[in-house]
């Protein structure tokens, strides 16, 4: 997958000539936006580019920091009080689904995640791209919503070894300007197992351009907490299918639109 970097005005003309109303925050679920989509003439990609590109007012900026905060916080106590582990992508969808009602500019983004320790309480935990056996939809999921560069609310309830969940944040809501731009390595995407098999060379090759690709546009990221470091890279783009009334998920026995009636 090939990620086409357009500045905004190009956007602006791409989705106008679609005849997409791009002042509608969540036009991704608009018929002109979907009916594009489907026949490769803009993708969801653009979508997103459009988000970290727009120039958002002041306004704005303290508007979306206080909502997102107020739904963060809600959310992501449901979220951790499930017994349920992983989620990342319902979560996030549902996330997403909400800040759209709230008319907050937002994306989803899949990829790859470095946990580390400086005072080496714990090993560094991965999140790879390329493992094996590889059947997940996303090595791990979180948000950008402007002023927020990172919002993670499954950071707690992965799959660790015992007791490293108990040392890690409720969530991680970090803004762009805090953010320190990386450059991810090849033992950060791929699982060093692989390194075994005959194609290994080849494997890194595809995913390396293919992730260089994608941070040309989405900036991989490094925030720290503590004595915690957390490296995130993008390596592909999520959007909500549906408005958040048609989504199912339930969280801490709670379904989302129930969840949702919490914050209104």
């Amino acid at each position: 997958m090939t990620t086409n970097n357009r500045s905004y005005k190009k956007l602006k003309t791409l989705f106008s000539s679609e005849g997409i109303d791009t002042d509608k925050i969540g036009f991704h679920l608009s018929k002109e936006f979907l009916k594009s989509e489907q026949s490769k003439k803009i993708s969801i990609d653009d979508y997103a580019q459009f988000v970290v590109k727009k120039k958002l007012t002041a306004e704005y900026i303290e508007y979306s920091r206080t909502r997102i905060l107020e739904i963060v916080e809600t959310l992501s106590n449901h979220i951790n009080q499930d017994s349920k582990l992983g989620r990342c992508i319902d979560s996030s969808i549902t996330l997403s689904q909400m800040l759209d009602l709230r008319g907050i500019w937002n994306f989803i983004i899949k990829g790859c995640l470095t946990i580390t320790a400086k005072d080496n309480s714990f090993e560094t935990q991965h999140f790879y791209d390329l493992t094996e056996p590889n059947n997940v939809a996303a090595p791990h999921a979180w948000v950008y919503a402007p002023p927020f560069g990172i919002i993670d609310i499954t950071i707690k309830k992965q799959k660790y070894p015992l007791g490293i969940a108990n040392i890690l944040p409720e969530h991680i809501a970090a803004e762009i300007d805090k953010l320190k731009v990386i450059n991810p390595t090849v033992d950060e995407l791929v699982d060093p197992v692989l390194k075994r098999k005959p194609y290994y060379n080849q494997i890194v090759k595809n995913e390396v351009n293919k992730v260089n690709s994608v941070n040309a546009v989405f900036k991989p990221f490094e925030f720290k907490i503590d004595e915690i470091v957390f490296r995130y890279i993008p390596v592909g783009i999520g959007l909500p299918e549906t408005s958040l009334k048609g989504n199912q998920n339930k969280f801490n026995y709670k379904t989302v639109n129930e969840i949702w009636a919490e914050l209104n």
